[in-house]
This record gives C-alpha cells, structure tokens and sequence, in this order.
C-alpha cells in the first residue's frame, strides 16, 4: 500500500540516526489503529535494529512496546509479553520513567486479557508509583485507564467508576483523545453493567463522538459493539441487529480477534430472541472458532471474549432445550 512505500522510504532515511522521526512514528501508530498489524510490525522491527546498531536503549524499548502492542492487538499474547518484558528491562537500563510507566500499563492490559488480575494489578501499582512521581497527565490518565478496565470485571464498581472519572479528566487535560475514547468506552460498559443506561448512553455517545475525530475504523467497531448492547438491552432490536449486520463485516475485515467473537454473540442473541435458531447458531459457531482457536490449533483465548461466546451458547442450548448442554 501507498502508506508502507512512504514509510519504508521514511525509514530508510532515517536509518541508524538516534531518532527517526516523529512522522515515521506517527504513519507506523496510524497502521496500528488501523489494524495494518503485520505491515507495521515488520517495519517496526527493521526501525528495532537500526536502534540496536545506534545504541539507542530508549528507542529500543520503545519500539519494543511498540511490537508488544502490535502482538496484544493480534491477540499473541505471550509474545506481547515477551516484548513488554524485553521493553521493560530497556527502560530500566535508560531510567526512562515515563517509558518504564507506559510499557508496565500495556503489559497489565494484556494480563487482564489472559484473565491473569493480581499480576495486572501489581503492573497497575507499579506503573502508578511512577507516573504519580513524574505527574504527568498523559501517563497518568494511562494508569487510571487499565485500572479502570481491570475493576470494571473484578470490581467494586465503585472504583471502577472513580478511575474512569479521573482518566477522563486527566485525557482530556493531556489532549489524549485515544485514552479518552477508551476511557468513556469502558465507562459505558460500567453504566450498563451497573444497569445505568442513562449513564451507558452518556458516555457511548462521548466514546462514538471521539471515534470520529479520530477517523478510526477500528475504534468505530469497537464502540458499536456498546451501541448493540444498549439496543439489545433496551429492546431496540431493529436498531441492535442493524448496526451489529453492519459493524461484523468490518471487525472482520480488520481482523479484529477480540471484538468480532462478541459482536457475533449480540447478533445471534438478537436472533435468538426473534426465532431465527438457525443463524442465530451460524454466529455462535464463528464466534467459537474464533475465541478458541487459531487455523486449527488450540490457542490461549482472549477472557474477554471467551466468557460472552460460552454465555451465548448457554442461552442457545436453553432455548433449544438441551439443557445439559447448557450446563456444561
């Protein structure tokens, strides 16, 4: 594509100099918010070892948080690990704190992913003793954001909803608009938890709002999948299955392992409820596949993904009277 060209040209250019550029660093985040993973990874590692040949340590643990994020999104979590542990201990050569701070934050998430929560607590404390030392708004809105994600699942709810207040606030003073996407995301994911539609509405729209000025596909995905769950929730179930018909071919196009699975399980509940058993199982059967396995292997399932697909089946199996099924 036209956008790999300009960036194997950029980094050419820039090739073993100390830092290569922030346009070179923005075009490689740009391929990752657009899900272009395996292009911008592979241009992350030859930017890796131009840093390695320099001697540059902060350039190589950022590049490394970099390649562990490109691996979290794929959802290769154990090499996502392998990055932030190799970044880690970059950054701790360089005493780079707000580096030290960001990597620890993205290893915690993909913990959480794993279903690991005292491991990604101690990452979260961590991370938040340094960037309380280095008071920084950006870094901190970071720390408040994975702490938010962790409490929305293990709770209290209480200080799932203390942490995404904060993260907010502190986003916004920052002008980070990506953590204050993600923050307003998993605060309407707490509303409708916490059976708070007014609230989940409240920040859907804030998180739909920023998903636009950012002009990412994928973090429009993302946020229907909260606009679905709200119509499911409220009964609006042209409006769910709409949106969910229109959102599933472009998770899939994406790629986007984590997400598709649990669009797929709205879809068919939605189906469920109309009596359409038949797609309604088309979808749990894809969404299945996809949390389970990797062409035909047994792989580690993303938690977040894995627990809906095992809930739809539940609801499938009732509804189709096998109960022991659904007991499994």
């Amino acid at each position: 594509t036209l956008k790999v060209a300009i960036a194997v040209e950029a980094l050419r250019r820039h090739a073993g100099k100390p830092e290569p550029g922030s346009y070179l660093d923005s075009l490689l985040q740009r391929m990752l918010i657009d899900s272009d993973n395996d292009a911008a990874n592979a241009l992350w590692t030859r930017a890796r070892t131009s840093a390695e040949r320099a001697g540059d340590t902060v350039r190589v643990a950022a590049i490394e948080r970099r390649l562990g994020l490109g691996a979290f999104w794929s959802t290769r979590y154990d090499e996502a690990l392998a990055h932030f542990d190799v970044a880690l201990a970059a950054a701790e050569r360089a005493g780079h704190d707000d580096l030290l701070s960001r990597v620890r934050i993205a290893k915690a998430i993909t913990l959480q992913a794993l279903g690991n929560a005292d491991d990604a607590r101690t990452e979260i404390d961590a991370a938040l003793a340094v960037a309380e030392r280095l008071g920084d708004a950006g870094v901190l809105a970071r720390v408040h954001r994975s702490s938010l994600l962790l409490h929305v699942f293990i709770g209290p709810t209480e200080r799932a909803h203390a942490d995404g207040m904060r993260a907010i606030e502190l986003a916004e003073a920052a002008g980070e608009r990506g953590v204050a996407w993600s923050a307003h995301w998993a605060m309407a994911m707490v509303g409708g938890l916490s059976g708070s539609s007014g609230a989940m509405a409240r920040h859907l729209a804030e998180s739909e709002r920023l998903a636009d000025e950012l002009g990412s596909p994928v973090l429009r995905c993302w946020t229907a999948e909260i606009a679905v769950e709200l119509h499911s929730g409220t009964g609006d179930w042209d409006a769910g299955l709409a949106l969910a018909e229109r959102t599933i071919p472009m998770a899939r196009a994406l790629r986007q392992r984590v997400l598709l699975p649990r669009l797929l399980v709205w879809a068919a509940m939605i189906h469920l409820h109309r009596g359409a058993v038949e797609q309604a199982r088309r979808y749990l059967d894809e969404a299945w596949h996809l949390s389970t396995t990797d062409a035909g292997s047994a792989r580690v399932a993303d938690v977040h993904s894995a627990v809906p697909v095992h809930a739809g089946f539940v609801a499938y199996y009732v509804a189709t009277g096998e109960y022991m099924r659904a007991m499994e």
